[in-house]
């Protein structure tokens, strides 16, 4: 009964960790891209809410069409678009951000389609990361399904050879050590060592892994952190073009696109662009910085000014989306053979671990 109590516990708690949390997690790229097609059919229907349902009884995944039910029930109370989002939990911050924008030129479809195209970039990002982790997915998967079988042979094994075995002749203090920890695991201790070996086995097949977990820890690594920025400042782009070309003052602009950022370096460098610009600084002055564009995207808008500022943005946004392709297509093999350099090392480690003792003492020696 104690046994499988504490199953029951390490299994749990062990779900409520690896399962995302729609309360406070954001959500994925396929429900992301599924959410803004229906709202892009929302806005172009003469009934908004209808378009919504419409689109949501389509959808295949629950979460997607939760949402676009609860989006058609706030538009229906007559709260306007960012509004209604923001009852919706895990939108990200770049959706918010180009609602806003779109609110605030009264283009919404555009602004909708802007982040649209933003996400579908992402979408071939985190696809060809998912590719290049297939084969040590794999092999790791492998690896956790037998090392739970490896331990309870290995333990049974330590079990028999201290039993049979008379003074334990020639063994060194180490592998005697190792024998007899091996054979204090209790026979249930397979039971928890398997379950915690199969929540890991779900987390590195889950979708979620790689994007909230893989992408998140590379994006301190020189080279993988530039997809990041890459997708910040196309998307920074998108809606800085939006909100130009309607009209909306510089400043403004900014403080649309900084607002509901989470504190960052980006926001941080957002908050001093504004400023800049409240002060009468030029666009290019303002966006500037090493966290923002560089000096020399900073020239390219300065001879925008007078030619189309929006302009300026819009092929800015599209160069970032190209720039983002690009150097996932580049890192995608470094990231594999990185993987499986790690995998090797894991593997090789734990299996040498448990056997090398255990074939010593078989050998005598």
């Amino acid at each position: 009964m104690m046994v499988s109590s504490g199953f029951q516990c390490i299994f749990s708690k062990g779900v409520k960790m690896m399962v995302m949390d729609r309360s406070s997690a954001i959500m994925s790229i396929r429900v992301q891209k599924e959410i803004l097609k229906g709202m892009l059919l929302g806005v172009r229907s003469d009934s908004p809410s209808e378009g919504l349902r419409f689109a949501a009884q389509s959808l295949c995944s629950v979460q997607g069409a939760d949402a676009l039910d609860s989006l058609a029930i706030q538009i229906e109370r007559g709260r306007a678009w960012s509004e209604s989002l923001a009852h919706i939990a895990g939108v990200p911050e770049s959706i918010m951000a180009a609602v806003r924008s779109g609110e605030a030129t009264g283009n919404l479809r555009a602004a909708l389609e802007n982040i649209n195209a933003n996400i579908s970039a992402q979408e071939k990002v985190e696809g060809r990361f998912s590719q290049a982790m297939a084969y040590p997915r794999t092999v790791g998967s492998i690896f956790l399904l037998l090392f739970p079988f490896i331990v309870y042979l290995c333990r049974n094994g330590c079990v028999e050879f201290l039993s049979i075995m008379d003074g334990l002749s020639g063994m060194h203090d180490v592998q005697l050590k190792f024998m007899k920890l091996m054979s204090s695991i209790p026979e249930w201790g397979f039971i928890p060592l398997l379950a915690v070996c199969l929540m890991m086995l779900v987390a590195l097949n889950s979708q979620s892994f790689i994007t909230r977990y893989m992408l998140g820890f590379l994006n301190i690594i020189p080279g993988f952190n530039r997809i990041l920025r890459s997708q910040r400042l196309s998307m920074l782009s998108f809606n800085l073009a939006l909100l130009t070309s309607g009209g909306v003052p510089f400043d403004e602009a900014l403080q649309a696109c900084s607002a509901g950022l989470s504190p960052g370096r980006f926001a941080t460098a957002l908050d001093n662009a504004k400023r800049m610009a409240s002060a009468g600084s030029e666009p290019w002055e303002c966006l500037s910085s090493d966290t923002l564009y560089p000096m020399a995207i900073g020239w390219y808008l300065k001879r925008g000014g007078s030619e189309g500022l929006s302009d300026s943005f819009t092929d800015l946004a599209e160069y970032y989306a190209e720039d983002m392709e690009a150097i996932s297509t580049g890192l995608a093999p470094i990231l594999e053979a990185v993987m499986i350099l790690v995998l090797g090392i894991v593997v090789g480690t734990a299996v040498g671990m448990i056997f090398t003792p255990l074939l010593r003492c078989i050998n005598g020696v």
